[in-house]
């Protein structure tokens, strides 16, 4: 992130005090707002899941995806700060661009970590978690996912498209403040959210 310019200069600025032993909270708002972290978006609400796989659309091209994560060992999960924090710092992934000319590189699987902790208000609001996987080499693009199987089981889910438009009027119905175009401007979905609130009052 220091090869950004003044990206962590700006972050602690205007959100913290990022450090090499205070990488969490800046970490977990590059993938938010960049997508460019050790971590992985997951979400605590399927409507969050559901929005953002068909994007608001009542008509889609292909069927969309969702992915479930269900925790085999609450060893890798974690809703502590002070955990989190080292899971950051012992992250290790060693990078290879192999060859068939060169030398075996060990092909070693990832371990998951499953964080659970909202780091500024929007995630809060999107009821985020995070997916860390750490200690592998990645060869060529590619990893095994023996050990993540093993501490957790990830399913995917392929949605019909021919229900995408009614899934949306649904998310609009029950919990319009998830709908997409409100995921992705905070203050709208809190409007949302208060409106509702008092027409159900």
């Amino acid at each position: 992130y220091s090869s950004f310019g003044r990206y962590v200069e700006l972050y602690n600025n205007s959100f913290g005090s990022a450090s090499a032993e205070n990488l969490y909270d800046l970490c977990a708002f590059s993938q938010h707002y960049m997508s460019l972290s050790p971590l992985i978006d997951f979400s605590a609400s399927l409507y969050v899941a559901l929005s953002f796989s068909i994007k608001g659309k009542h008509t889609v091209k292909d069927s969309p995806i969702i992915y479930t994560i269900e925790i085999a060992n609450d060893k890798n999960y974690t809703q502590d700060p002070a955990i989190a924090e080292k899971w950051i710092q012992e992250y290790r992934v060693t990078v290879h661009n192999a060859t068939d000319e060169g030398p075996k590189i060990p092909r070693t699987s990832p371990h998951a970590r499953l964080i659970d902790i909202a780091s500024n208000d929007l995630m809060k609001f999107q009821k985020g978690v995070f997916l860390l996987l750490t200690d592998f080499n990645l060869v060529n693009k590619m990893y095994l996912t023996k050990n993540v199987r093993g501490d957790f089981r990830i399913v995917k889910h392929t949605i019909n498209r021919e229900i995408c438009g009614q899934i949306t009027d649904l998310i609009e119905a029950e919990a319009p403040w998830y709908s997409f175009k409100n995921l992705m401007d905070i203050s709208s979905g809190l409007n949302s959210a208060i409106s509702s609130n008092s027409t159900l009052e």
